[in-house]
């Protein structure tokens, strides 16, 4: 059988009205002469149809509606060999507003006036809208509705009602665009008579969907963007509302009833707290059922232990073992375990000293057993204090028990340090010679230290005997002609009470026998049974990597005491640079003002000294009082002399005063500092981050190992991150286009023009002021806070450079230097991974603003920059088009001799970027946004829609069946590898996911398989896309559990960190509030009550048969919780004035208090006492009357407050009452609460 293929044939050319536009004819043209200027502008290819049509017009049809609304509102008017000729569009894109409840009284002129207030510009007048009332002879009726035909304009979004004034009465006016609206489903394009969400399917339209799917389908594209998927929650069940409330009374309802009665069938629809059920399903791999016999067995040998034990307690306990057990099953999760013990037994001290001593007793259940198996167990590790060394972690040679790095930072080459761990048993030490043989095999002519525990003995290492794994040591110590630095005469390195032996053994390469030396044992260092070895290690260390113990301090420079040196180089350099045409001239006006501004700050500002692991706030001042009170303090310890220690003490006291002194109040100074700067303007700053962990210290870097080639010392690992985080642009696998864009690139050519759009003083002034202050600096170190207090003496040369910057299309070669920062996304996560770490570039601040200029210029040259499938970045949406040659040269520019520079302690590589933007620049976003243009303008396929929010891509897709679906999704997969191969891009293949939405339950997605390259795409129940966790039904299920579980980590967190200062039951009386406890309790009762016969209410289980209705449950569990909140309010011992004023809690929330009422009723203001309390007054005493003055004392007794007592006496109608003072107006408590 031949199958013979049938060629497509071409698609016909269907054109639209809104393609189109219309030209005034003028008698002198040919209709060849409009074409060939519209040609100009659009490309032949976009011109489709041409014509001279009636009334005197030239009509012409262009390839798409975009490219004819962009030509009509770029172009009003062309000029054809000299003549202006007018151009608009042949259909005016318009839209229909609906204007609902709109009087009849209310002119016309009034409405028109109302749209042009949105900012809409109305193509036709307002008209009245047809009641629609069936009968002829009710044709003439006219509604409330109104309407109007506006120009459509996307960026106004119309408001769904305003209020219009017309005859001194205000209307509220309903608009809504001319749009179908189903009532029922919600959705567009419908009305409720014609909706099928509702109706019931046939048996022929159930069996087709069986085989279709009508859903929307969103695959999310991540380019080189972390999106982590979660697993698929159960569904929650349904929520169901009570179907009867009764109607009885508080005091009929409230005691549950006593009367027994048979509990409600399951089906009953009398049942108030019924639900809907759901049929059970029948599920395939169901685990078999176990014989409760062989359970109940196995419980009981597990058991048997604990009977033993509690047999043979003295004195026997008065409770039976049975009670206890019930004890350990319902303890878990119990609100009030207490309370739960107590019906146990009244002993509770007894209690818990047999509890303690059950844990041993039962098997694997006990407490030690627990911890141990919670504990991680380190079997060795390796730790460097010293900062001037660069540490390398050789994770693909080490293992469980062997850990190797590799130190940079000495003047040789890298130094290897294995740390070593062989367990004790037989075949350890040959596994571990194995494994170290691999290892030193891998670093042939490296020198390598050995070190560890080897759990070997042998008298070649000063030990009293050999054991019988010594000679595989021994062979392989003499096979790598290695150095043992353990020395005789010395203590054992190991002891225990079953003795000592030396098993812990320092090896080394031949080239490190000049280096170790003093190798001593140490005795009572730790509590070990290994001892601690000691030996020095006289590594010639490199002179550049010291730490640097002076910093320049810029916090406290001022201007006026660098403004005339920087008013005298500003000078200089207007006088010697005039004119700054050539790149050449330009670069040396820049290296001029940076020498200049850096010799005058160093001159002016304060050295300070850094002071290794103190915090910033620490000063020297601090640090001389601390070695003073120190000092003192070791003359007292070691004073031989009893007469003088008295005297010895009260230095050494008086000198730790004021260091502590000096310690608070320079603590307290950078508190309020950071208070004011940093806290107060970013509550997420470093508080929020503090909370969430998100703070953590960087361990060291990994090797990374790429086929047989792994990187061995840190300068290695850092070079070979450098060059794959920021590739060089690879020629040889360019094709045609890539070769013409090359081409196009290379030709555009630097010119000096004067035609630009000048920066302006006000312009650059706005600039810096935006400036954010702590800013990481650039290469220039320059933060911008410096920049921002030096800009009213520089701004005239800044202005100068920067003007000639744009006119000579160049950006200076120093901006183009940037400090590369290497972070980890996830610091949890594979270090070896280079996946897991992001570039960012640090760039100079003047830099950035001159990048900020070029970005408002390309803006301002067209209204449209990107496309409006583009939400990243970006404030609006559109297309790139029109730039300037100028700006597009300066771009060059900007994007050729570029270098990046990486840092890491003496670790130093530079490289030259030749591909991309620097991640951390301010142009960088929007140039991405102009690549991702290409493919967000494209022609997309039938059904289809295209998001994109930066990197991160979504594809949603729609179709009816699998077939369908499936060859949609492929096609745009391909489409969106054709772009990146055109733009030398990566998709990520790992990141990439399939989330089907709304599809039939018992619809099969086997056959829907996509291949990103040579990677499978997975489809997935749920995703995370931009921090929103989107499951297939839509629900947000997913999402709501985990902003849940986030929060309270956070919440968790602060709780650890901030400790409660005030009276919280104080505070919950005044605002009327309950106890959080108390309030859960209540709500988790009613809702379990819902799905279960019994719930839980703290201490008490409730019983749904005893209630009635919902109502009656909920009101007996709110006087119930009322009730303990009286409790633990009466036994409060805190806010003894709240107390007299509220001696019963409220039953209602309250919020009628004024800031000064509640200062009296809390007693915290500006009361003597109060003021005594918290350390702010000498004494707590009234002082008129010498008694303790708080709001009890002013309201019932002090002289100083008789008229504000008078008036509080007329509205009480008596003598004051404290129970009653709350009820009355508040605004007489005020009087009170003043200073007295």
């Amino acid at each position: 059988m031949q199958f013979v293929a049938r060629r497509r044939s071409p698609r016909v050319l269907q054109s639209t009205d809104d393609q189109a536009i219309i030209l005034s004819v003028d008698d002198n043209l040919k209709l060849g002469d409009y074409v060939t200027s519209i040609s100009e502008i659009v490309e032949p290819k976009n011109v489709t149809f041409a014509s001279r049509i009636s009334n005197n017009r030239v009509c012409i049809y262009l390839s798409n509606s975009q490219l004819a609304e962009s030509l009509a509102r770029q172009h009003k008017t062309i000029i054809i060999k000299g003549i202006d000729i007018s151009i608009r569009r042949l259909i005016t894109p318009s839209k229909r507003i609906i204007l609902s409840n709109v009087c009849p009284s209310i002119p016309h002129n009034m409405l028109e006036q109302l749209i042009r207030q949105i900012g809409l510009q109305p193509l036709s007048t307002v008209s009245f809208l047809r009641a629609g009332i069936t009968g002829e002879q009710f044709a003439h009726i006219l509604s409330f509705r109104r309407q109007i035909y506006v120009e459509d304009n996307k960026d106004i979004e119309l408001p769904s009602s305003m209020v219009i004034t017309f005859e001194d009465t205000s209307y509220r006016i309903f608009l809504n665009h001319d749009d179908m609206c189903c009532f029922i489903c919600k959705k567009l394009g419908h009305i409720a008579s014609q909706c099928t969400q509702h109706a019931e399917p046939s048996m022929e339209t159930v069996a087709q969907n069986r085989s279709t799917t009508d859903a929307p389908i969103i695959i999310s594209n991540s380019i080189e963007q972390t999106v982590s998927d979660s697993e698929t929650s159960p569904e929650s069940p349904p929520v169901v509302e009570f179907n009867k409330i009764s109607t009885k009374r508080l005091g009929d309802t409230l005691t549950p009833s006593t009367t027994e009665t048979s509990p409600p069938s399951p089906s009953s629809g009398d049942d108030p707290f019924a639900k809907p059920t759901k049929p059970p399903t029948q599920n395939p791999r169901k685990r078999p059922k176990i014989d409760p016999a062989i359970v109940k067995e196995d419980i009981k040998e597990q058991l048997e232990p604990l009977r033993t034990f509690f047999g043979n307690l003295t004195p026997t306990p008065t409770f039976a073992l049975e009670k206890l057990i019930y004890l350990f099953e319902n303890i878990s999760g119990c609100p009030s375990p207490l309370t739960l013990a107590r019906e146990l037994t009244d002993d509770i001290p007894a209690l818990i000293k047999i509890l303690a001593d059950i844990h041993p007793q039962i098997g694997s259940k006990g407490l030690k057993q627990r911890c141990t198996k919670a504990r991680k167990k380190l079997n060795n590790c390796l730790l460097v204090n010293n900062p001037t060394l660069n540490v390398l972690h050789l994770r693909h040679l080490s293992s469980k028990y062997v850990t190797v790095v590799s130190i940079d930072g000495i003047s040789t080459e890298s130094v290897f340090v294995i740390s070593i761990y062989a367990p004790p048993n037989n075949d350890s030490i040959r596994n571990m010679v194995t494994k170290l043989q691999q290892i030193l095999t891998n670093l042939q002519d490296k020198t390598v230290l050995l070190g560890g525990d080897f759990n070997c003995r042998s008298t070649i290492w000063f030990d009293t005997l050999c054991d019988r794994n010594s000679p595989v040591l021994e062979d392989f110590i003499l096979a790598n002609d290695l150095v043992i630095f353990n020395e005789d005469n010395l203590p054992s390195t190991f002891s225990s009470a079953n003795g000592s032996s030396n098993i812990d053994l320092t090896l080394g390469t031949t080239d490190t026998i000049n280096w170790v030396r003093d190798w001593t044992v140490l005795q009572d260092v730790n509590t070990s049974d290994h001892r601690v070895i000691r030996f020095t290690c006289a590594l010639p260390l490199q002179s550049a990597a010291s730490i640097e113990e002076y910093v320049m301090d810029c916090s406290n420079l001022k201007l006026e005491d660098i403004e005339p040196d920087l008013s005298d180089l500003c000078r200089g350099l207007l006088r010697d640079f005039p004119v700054l045409v050539s790149p050449r001239t330009i670069d040396a006006a820049v290296d001029g003002f940076y020498e200049g501004i850096n010799r005058i700050v160093r001159a002016k500002a304060k050295k300070r000294r850094t002071y290794p692991e103190r915090p910033e706030w620490w000063t020297s001042k601090i640090e001389r009082l601390r070695k003073v009170y120190l000092a003192k303090k070791k003359i007292l310890y070691t004073n031989r002399y009893p007469d003088q220690a008295n005297l010895l003490s009260t230095e050494m006291y008086s000198a730790k005063d004021k260091y502590k002194r000096e310690l608070t109040k320079t603590r307290e100074k950078s508190w309020v500092k950071f208070v004011e700067n940093d806290l107060a303007p970013n509550p997420w700053g470093v508080v929020y981050k503090i909370a969430t962990e998100k703070f953590r210290k960087r361990g060291p870097m990994a090797a990374f190992q790429e086929g047989d080639e792994v990187t061995l010392t840190p300068k290695q690992a850092a070079g070979y991150l450098v060059n794959k985080l920021l590739p060089d642009d690879d020629e040889t696998s360019e094709d045609v286009v890539h070769r013409i864009w090359r081409q196009d690139f290379e030709f555009l050519q630097h010119e000096y023009r004067y035609d630009i759009q000048k920066i302006t003083n006000e312009e650059l002034e706005q600039l810096v002021q935006a400036i954010k202050p702590k800013k990481a600096p650039g290469v220039d170190l320059m933060r911008g806070k410096l920049v921002k207090l030096v800009h009213p003496v520089v701004r005239g040369f800044m202005l100068h450079l920067y003007n000639s910057c744009l006119r000579a299309a160049y950006y200076p070669r120093r901006w183009k230097e940037g400090c590369l920062k290497i972070l980890m996304k996830d610091p949890a996560g594979d270090p070896s991974d280079r996946k897991n770490y992001r570039p960012i570039t640090l760039l100079t601040e003047y830099g950035k603003i001159f990048e900020r200029l070029i970005r408002r210029r390309l803006f301002a040259t067209t209204e449209d920059f990107h496309s409006w499938r583009q939400y990243g970045f970006i404030s609006g949406r559109s297309a790139q088009k029109g730039v300037p040659r100028y700006l597009l040269a300066t771009l060059k520019s900007y994007l050729t001799d570029r270098t990046v520079t990486y840092r890491d302690g003496s670790v130093e590589v530079s490289k030259a970027c030749t591909k991309g933007c620097p991640q951390g620049s301010v142009l960088g976003p929007t140039l991405w946004n102009s690549v991702l243009d290409m493919y967000l303008d494209s022609e997309l396929l039938p059904n289809t829609e295209t998001i994109a929010y930066a990197d991160d891509i979504a594809i949603v897709v729609r179709a009816r069946t699998r077939q369908e679906l499936r060859d949609h999704i492929r096609e745009s997969v391909e489409r969106v590898m054709e772009w990146a191969l055109r733009q030398k891009l990566t998709i990520s293949g790992t990141k990439t996911k399939i989330m089907i939405n709304k599809s039939p339950p018992r619809v099969h997605h086997r056959d829907i398989r996509v291949r990103l390259g040579d990677s499978k795409v997975g489809i997935v129940s749920e995703m995370k896309y931009l921090g929103v966790i989107v499951d297939k039904k839509l629900n947000f299920h997913s999402h709501v559990r985990a902003v849940c579980e986030r929060a309270r980590k956070i919440v968790l967190a602060l709780r650890r960190k901030v400790h409660v200062t005030w009276d919280v039951p104080a505070a919950g009386v005044l605002s009327g509030i309950p106890p959080l406890d108390l309030t859960m309790a209540e709500t988790n009762c009613v809702k379990m009550l819902r799905r279960t016969e019994t719930a839980a209410y703290l201490d008490m289980m409730v019983h749904r048969e005893e209630f009635e209705s919902l109502r009656h449950l909920r009101e007996y569990l709110h006087i119930m919780t009322l009730d303990r909140w009286q409790s633990r309010w009466d036994g409060s011992r805190g806010a003894p004035v709240t107390h007299s004023f509220f001696p019963n809690v409220p039953e209602a929330p309250r919020t009628e208090f004024t800031r000064l009422s509640t200062q009296v009723l809390s007693g915290h203001g500006p009361f003597v006492t109060h003021l005594h309390r918290i350390g702010k007054s000498d004494t707590g005493n009234c002082p008129t009357c010498g008694t303790p003055d708080d709001p009890i004392h002013r309201i019932l007794e002090c002289a100083t407050f008789d008229a504000e007592r008078v008036e509080l006496r007329v509205a009480l109608g008596g003598i004051p009452d404290l129970e009653r003072i709350p009820h009355i107006p508040l605004e007489l408590l005020h009087g009170f609460a003043r200073e007295p």
